[in-house]
């Protein structure tokens, strides 16, 4: 989103906060996100952890990364914004709820099938391609969805400095962590419940 929005200068909203962007396009804030925003006559990107609805077929980029390191990820971020139903676990115990339990967004298998699974045209970019070349991986995208690439703008903050601003969203931006972070038994316990989709990604073991 940082990406399409500062460099390419797309707008942007929350779908995790509807009145508010609702209200930054000068819209009701009774009315209905996505069909609002899909009338207006300029592009906008909806940033969603949600799982895709049925039956949407609005034009969407997917990000997807190895699922491993999606969830170790994900345990960090919890973990360091002291989320208080995991703050009497430790590391492991955070991980292994959520390899197995499903949340508003779903298993991660069941968020990733919901996306690239779905009617709608969807651009699928990696992470491994994005944290190598953002504007290019995010550009590459637009184009699938059949949308003008404008010229990108300014060039992105390092993630140096990103990480600066907030050492809990921008922890590594590496692919691969996992391998120091997963220990084998859950890595077993992860691949038994999300080895499908994986391989249908083209991740191995």
């Amino acid at each position: 989103m940082l990406t399409l929005h500062r460099v390419f200068g797309f707008k942007k909203g929350l779908s995790a906060n509807p009145a508010k962007t609702l209200e930054k396009f000068g819209l009701p804030a009774d009315r209905e996100l996505l069909p609002a925003l899909t009338a207006l006559d300029e592009t906008v990107f909806l940033k969603t952890h949600r799982p895709a609805n049925p039956g949407d077929t609005a034009p969407a980029i997917y990000l997807v990364r190895d699922g491993r390191d999606s969830v170790v990820s994900l345990a960090h971020y919890r973990r360091g914004r002291g989320h208080s139903a995991i703050k009497d676990l430790d590391f492991d115990a955070v991980l292994e709820r959520i390899i197995t339990r499903r949340t508003a967004n779903g298993t991660w298998s069941e968020n990733v099938r919901s996306w690239t699974d779905r009617p709608g045209r969807t651009a699928v970019v990696r992470f491994e391609r994005l944290i190598d070349d953002p504007a290019a991986a995010l550009g590459g995208a637009v184009d699938v969805l059949g949308l003008e690439v404008p010229k990108p703008r300014v060039e992105l903050p390092s993630f140096e400095e990103l990480r600066a601003r907030d050492p809990v969203m921008f922890r590594r931006g590496k692919a691969g962590t996992w391998r120091t972070e997963m220990s084998p038994e859950l890595e077993e316990l992860f691949w038994e419940l999300h080895g499908s989709q994986m391989e249908a990604l083209g991740y191995e073991r």
